[in-house]
């Protein structure tokens, strides 16, 4: 392996040291379809995968992270255009701005309970996405994070007190049926399901509409709205 200072190179790798001790995988260069992300460089540990680190690598159709890494930069795998399967391991607190925007061929990604924090465009114009499960833990749910996933039919979004969702979060949803808002969420901003024209129920928790939504939360989405709405009874409301 090639090293420096503070980076080191192998396998199609580059590594960078960070303040903490542990390494973050900086770039990937290799040409490899199926990617394993090694758990340790030269001993140490591999926390986190960096910045564009895998931007636009479109041969890639799988990625194994270790268990060790709890961090996702922006646009880490953005426009991995054939990249259908990823594990989010159990570690992961955050997920980044941009981090799998337009993966067009991600059809499903499970996201552990512990992230507290789906970022901006996180998984924009995923259009083969089709099923989402927001665990209890994510208190925000980012501006345009599922914009565009226009097959995506199933959300359910945990029971999270003080949960927010950003401007324009599920808009161009065009498969969406039906969805539960839990009565924890106590922000929503606007045209949040904008463009979600087979949205046809949309079941709050709320018995009204709390003063920290927008007057514009639901976009132009024509759905009925039903307040009240007790989740024991169920997320499946399509």
């Amino acid at each position: 392996c090639d090293t420096d200072e503070n980076t080191v190179e192998m396998d199609g790798f580059k590594f960078k040291l960070l303040r903490d001790g542990t390494y973050k995988v900086a770039k990937y260069k290799g040409d490899a379809t199926e990617v394993i992300i090694p758990s340790t460089c030269d001993g140490i540990k591999v926390t986190s995968i960096g910045d564009s680190a895998f931007r636009e690598r479109w041969k890639i159709t799988s990625i194994t992270l270790p268990d060790e890494i709890t961090s996702i930069g922006f646009g880490a795998f953005s426009n991995c255009r054939k990249l259908t399967s990823i594990n989010i391991p159990e570690g992961i607190t955050s997920i980044g701005e941009s981090a799998f925007e337009s993966c067009s061929e991600l059809t499903k990604i499970n996201i552990p309970d512990g992230v507290t924090d789906i970022g901006t465009k996180a998984f924009y114009e995923c259009h083969s996405l089709y099923d989402i499960t927001i665990p209890n833990s994510v208190s925000t749910i980012g501006e345009s994070a599922f914009k565009g996933c226009y097959n995506l039919k199933n959300v359910t979004i945990g029971n999270k007190v003080i949960m927010s969702i950003k401007d324009n979060a599920f808009s161009d949803c065009s498969s969406l049926t039906g969805i539960v808002i839990p009565i924890g969420v106590m922000s929503i901003g606007k045209d949040v399901f904008n463009n979600c024209d087979s949205l046809g129920l949309i079941c709050c928790g709320t018995y009204a509409k709390p003063s920290g939504w927008d007057d514009k939360w639901n976009g132009n989405c024509s759905a009925s709205i039903f307040w009240g709405y007790n989740v024991d009874w169920g997320n499946n409301v399509n």
